[in-house]
């Protein structure tokens, strides 16, 4: 007749049975495939992002245009909307990178001349004077509050925002890149995107356009 002992295996401070220690393992593996294996099998399905501050030139090929003569190349897998303001501006490009807490780049256009800060500082912008302001927020590695609203992100991860004011001929443009993250200065190839802001003449400065234009075609 076998003995209790020979179907057990001795563990510190008691004993469990082989079959204990079976369905452990099994759970064991289990908890593997779901945690690590599955995520990666998920992964390969989904198409590749790119990264929220682009590494790829500006191409004409994702040229945003409006019917008043603004246009501005969008960085690849960014988001894009139109709209037409009542407030100071007469129409805003939106450009966004589709996550939350990220970056964006909004253009806004007016035939007025658009208020600038005080401590903006005078650059050369595209061969003519501009004002260009950059506030800056360094990441607190000692925040350990909530990350759920803006302030939280920006507290943890850090923030830039730089604010580009300019004119072509009747017409003044607002450039307003934000960002999270740590970014000492304005990233390079973002000013790149900047760069290839184009304002061809428009019979009007104030046209009629689209109320809600959107594209979040991915390339």
């Amino acid at each position: 007749m076998t003995r209790p002992e020979e179907n057990t295996t001795r563990l510190q401070g008691g004993f469990a049975t082989r079959e204990g220690l079976t369905r452990l393992a099994a759970i064991a593996v289990i908890g593997l495939i779901v945690g690590v294996v599955l995520p990666s099998v998920v992964g390969l399905n989904r198409p590749c992002r790119p990264p929220t501050i682009p590494d790829q030139e500006p191409s004409e090929e994702r040229r945003v245009y409006t019917p008043a003569g603004i246009s501005i190349v969008r960085p690849p897998g960014w988001e894009v909307a139109i709209h037409r303001e009542d407030g100071w501006s007469d129409g805003v490009i939106m450009l966004r990178f589709p996550e939350a807490f990220s970056a964006s780049l909004f253009v806004r256009w007016s035939p007025k001349e658009i208020e600038r800060e005080a401590d903006s500082r005078e650059i050369e912008f595209l061969g003519q004077p501009a004002w260009l302001k950059v506030e800056r927020q360094a990441p607190n590695p000692w925040y350990f509050g909530s990350v759920r609203r803006e302030g939280g992100q920006r507290e943890s991860r850090g923030y830039l925002q730089a604010i580009l004011v300019t004119s072509r001929g009747a017409r003044w443009i607002s450039l307003d890149f934000s960002c999270f993250g740590d970014h000492p200065e304005i990233p390079p190839m973002i000013w790149k995107y900047l760069e290839s802001l184009e304002c061809r003449p428009s019979d009007s400065a104030t046209i009629e356009m689209e109320e809600d234009r959107s594209d979040d075609r991915v390339r």
